[in-house]
């Protein structure tokens, strides 16, 4: 028989949303003040929408900071070129950008994935074979009765 309490619904929540943010679990234990294994098992218990969803807006905060950060450095570079005495430091706003691109690039790949896993997402094309029967599709309105 176990020594601790059983997590409560609400202490669940919590956990969920702490490891949502650091996404770690020892530091959602540290926090919540209980066991990393239980945390760890009381978490995979619960592998329902409510945890998706935490991953979800975790992954839509940061792809907004990128965004942000983008949208900044690319008004500054933009402002400094037109700026006649702009000294030769442009380049490195330019590989800032770059940088920040290829992060927002590949955050929104990861979050694409993520989407696709929880079912939020489009399927994906299959194709898809009559077994060597002859297959015709007609558009709606070329039916045959």
């Amino acid at each position: 028989m176990a020594d601790h309490p059983d997590i409560t619904p609400a202490e669940l929540d919590e956990a969920v949303r702490i490891f949502g943010e650091c996404g770690s679990y020892t530091e959602t234990a540290r926090q919540m003040g209980r066991s990393e294994a239980g945390i760890r098992q009381a978490l995979q218990r619960h592998r329902d929408t409510k945890r998706h969803d935490a991953h979800t807006r975790a992954l839509a905060r940061a792809e907004r900071k990128y965004r942000k950060a983008l949208t900044t450095n690319l008004d500054r570079i933009e402002k400094r070129l037109k700026n006649a005495d702009a000294k030769n430091d442009d380049k490195a706003f330019v590989d800032n950008s770059k940088a920040l691109h290829d992060g927002l690039r590949t955050l929104s790949q990861v979050r694409t994935a993520h989407a696709k896993i929880v079912g939020d997402h489009a399927p994906e094309k299959h194709d898809v074979t009559s077994g060597g029967a002859p297959l015709t599709i007609y558009a709606p309105e070329e039916r045959e009765p």
